[in-house]
Parts: C-alpha cells; structure tokens; sequence
C-alpha cells in the first residue's frame, strides 16, 4: 500500500524524507482536530486531567453580579434580624407579630421587595425574592407567611394588570407596610374550583361603582388587611350570542369601603402568627375604577396571581424544611446498636447533606432526601426489627422526632422519593443480614 504512495524515480534518501514528512504532516493534523473538537463531556475530560462542570450543573446564572451583592446585602441582615430581633416562638404563643417587629421589617423593605423602586419598593427578581421566602420561612414560617401573603399573592394583581393610577395609588402604601394586602378567593362553596364562586357584584344605576355581596373564608392576612384583592361574579353581555352570562371579575376594595367587615382570626394548630379570618362584604360600593383588567377578566388574574405567588411558597417551605434537618440533626446523640458503623454512617451523611445542601440549590433537593431517609431510619425502630436486628431506639428527643416527620410530610413528592430510597435502604439490609447469617452459621459449622 505504501508503494503505491511512492512516486517512481525517487532515490531511496527522497522517499525517507517524503514519509518523515508525511509523518509530520499526520501528527500536525491530527493535532490540530483533537484541539478543534473540545467537549464538554465532564466524564471525557477527566481522562485529559480536566474538571469541566458545566454538564453536572447545567443551571443557568439568572442573577448578575450587581443583583448577586444586593441579595447578600439583603439576606444577611434578614436573617441577623430573624435570629436576634424576631421570637418566633412568642410570636406561635400570642398568635401574632408584635408591632415593633413589623415596624423593624418595613425599614428593611420587607413588605415590597417586588415592587419597583419607582414606586417605593426594592425591585428584586423571582430568584431573589425566592431566596428572601427561604431565609424566612427557615426562622419563622407563620411571619413569613404574613408576608408572603401580603406581596406574592395579596396585591400581586395591582403589580401585573394595574392600570398606571392604580399603581400611583396602592403600591407606595402596600410596599412600605403602611397597609397589608390579602388575596380574597376562597368561599364556604368553592375551593379549588375558582368558577363556581357565589359572591356576586353588580353594575350601579349610573355605572360609576359596583354594589359587591357575599363572604370568603380562610383569608391569610384577612383580620390585619386593609387591602384585598377580591374576584366575584359579574353579569356580561356575550357578543356572539348577546346572552348574559356570569364572569368573574377582579376588584381592588379597601377595608374603609362601607359593607366590608372582617370575622375574628380562626384558632389553628401552626402557623398561627398568620392571622387567618373570614371577610363580609355587604353592599358593599366599589368604584369602577378599581377592577383589574376590565370586567369579566377576574379568572385570567387569579390564575396568573397563584402561578406567580406559588414559587414564594416552595421557597418559604424549602428553608423551613432545611432548618427542621439542621435541628433533627443537632439532636442527635449516641446509638448503641450492633451495628453501631451503620448508625455512625447514617450521622455522617446528615451532616455531609446538611452542609451540601447549603451550597447549591442543585443539590439542596437530594441531600434533603437523603436527609429524610436517615432521620426516618432513626425515628422508626421498626426499620432494624424488620431484617432481625434488635435495636435500642435513638436518642432522639420527641420534638426532633416530630421535626423529622415534619419534614418528611411537608411535600408529597419528597414522601414518594423517600419510601423508594427506604425500600432500597432494606433490601441492603436485608442483604446484609442473609449474609452475617450466612458467615455465623459457617463459623458455627466449623466449631462443631
């Protein structure tokens, strides 16, 4: 093959040369396609001696470096606050927030931290404000609830379809907390099926306000508001058919408006420094002014008020979830087991997932997990007792055990993950225990 590559007539110092050359040529080439096709393979590159992440943590930097500083600024005098101002347990016991930590909150900007700056607020993103929802709900989940209340949902209808006056008007007074907002949806008939609501406002004889009648229960912020964003049926003309149908219809109304009233705070079993009451509104005049987006618009608005306020939840829930781990864990004292390595690997790896968890929100979710599993492992006994192991039940103490299940029950989808991560967790228990039976009854074979 190589003699057909040879010209004729070439000496035999030529043809050296030629294949040196051609040697050189392949090297350069081959070289030069290595340095063109790069990857980012993470599993390729470490064969090259490199560390490339980009494919194990593919999420996306959504903040700059700008917003990443106003967000530290912003989150480490929060929680310093939280820790040394705000007493969450005293705020549990008298079932509300003492006035002069509110006060405290509002010179933080805590009740407009979506708000533009224009009309009194600090601005932030959804990313910025989640991370806020989750340094409060990880100190005290019933004030964080107050405020999350009052802004991803109370008058998040103004901040999306307000017209420019309504803006002017409310958002300066509801950012500073000089008002609080709720979110009026929920009736004694209609829960989650928002259609079949029964308050009903309408149309005045010279058309300049809205006569509103009916009731709304489990209101969060509904005793403390003096804002609500209310939705109820409202007759509208078809114009294909010209038959009058009912539409829902949003409305900004203010606790002074004459027939609004609110019922005391329900009696709850947590989060009670959420006040939670029920709202009347009896002939109730509501000027034209104040609906949002036009009549007959009010299910679009309540739908995209509850998918944008529904992140500000998960992320509430998300530090309360991460500061129950971190108290379960600070719980935990000696076991005494047979099979102590097993207990000293289920200790490591809470405080490995608890430290991981802080790091990047990429993981936050499966150290949690894995979190769940151990501390489950540790509250139910019953896991060993199952594979023939006899166990001494952890020292865990009963408020660290209920935190766990806390912890466990909050999300659902975390509840599923966890019984499959327990289910594998027994089958290698299982598989553990066949085989020191195994090698205890050879030992004893060999004995006798």
């Amino acid at each position: 093959m190589m003699r057909r590559l040879i010209p004729r007539g070439l000496s035999s110092w030529a043809t050296v040369r030629l294949l040196r050359r051609g040697q050189q040529v392949w090297h350069s080439r081959c070289l030069v396609t290595s340095q063109s096709k790069e990857t980012t393979s993470f599993a390729l590159n470490l064969f090259k001696g490199e560390t490339r992440t980009e494919e194990i943590f593919p999420f996306p930097e959504v903040l700059s470096d700008d917003q990443k500083e106003t967000l530290r600024l912003l989150a480490d005098p929060t929680a310093k606050f939280f820790e040394q101002v705000n007493d969450a347990s005293r705020n549990d016991t008298d079932e509300k927030v003492s006035e002069h930590v509110l006060d405290q909150l509002k010179d933080l900007g805590a009740f407009g931290m979506q708000v533009p700056s224009e009309y009194g607020g600090i601005g932030l993103t959804n990313t910025q404000y989640a991370r806020m929802g989750e340094v409060m709900g990880g100190y005290d989940l019933g004030l964080g609830i107050l405020l999350g209340a009052h802004q991803s949902i109370g008058y998040k209808g103004i901040l999306l379809y307000g017209t420019e006056e309504q803006k002017k008007k409310y958002l300066p007074k509801v950012s500073t907390g000089q008002w609080i907002a709720a979110y009026c949806l929920t009736e004694p008939g209609s829960g989650s099926d928002a259609q079949s609501i029964r308050a009903r406002a309408t149309l005045s004889d010279d058309g300049k306000h809205y006569v509103l009648n009916g009731s709304k229960i489990w209101i969060s912020n509904g005793s403390i508001a003096d804002l609500f964003t209310v939705f109820a049926q409202t007759p509208q003309i078809d114009k294909t058919t010209g038959e009058t149908k009912d539409k829902i219809t949003a409305f900004i109304v203010e606790k002074s408006f004459p027939g609004v009233s609110t019922g005391p705070p329900e009696p709850k079993m947590g989060i009670k420094a959420s006040p939670t009451a029920e709202v009347f509104f009896d002939n109730a005049k509501i000027p034209i002014e104040n609906v949002l987006l036009g009549p007959g618009a009010g299910f679009k608005i309540a739908m995209n008020i509850l998918n944008n306020g529904r992140f500000g939840m998960a992320a509430a829930m998300t530090g309360c979830m991460k500061s129950l781990v971190k108290r379960a864990v600070s719980g935990c004292g000696p076991v005494y087991l047979p099979v102590c390595f097993l207990c000293d690997f289920r200790a490591s790896v809470l405080r490995v997932c608890v430290s991981l968890s802080d790091c990047c929100w990429s993981v936050s979710l499966l150290c949690q997990i894995v979190c769940c599993l151990s501390i489950c492992s540790s509250v139910c006994p019953s896991v060993y007792l199952s594979v023939g192991l006899s166990v001494i039940p952890n020292t865990l103490c009963t408020q660290h055990c209920l935190s766990a299940c806390v912890c466990v029950l909050v999300c659902p989808s975390v509840c599923v993950c966890v019984l499959v991560c327990l289910s594998v967790y027994l089958c290698v228990l299982i598989c553990l225990s066949v085989c020191l039976s195994v090698c205890l009854q050879s030992v004893f074979a060999s004995l006798c």
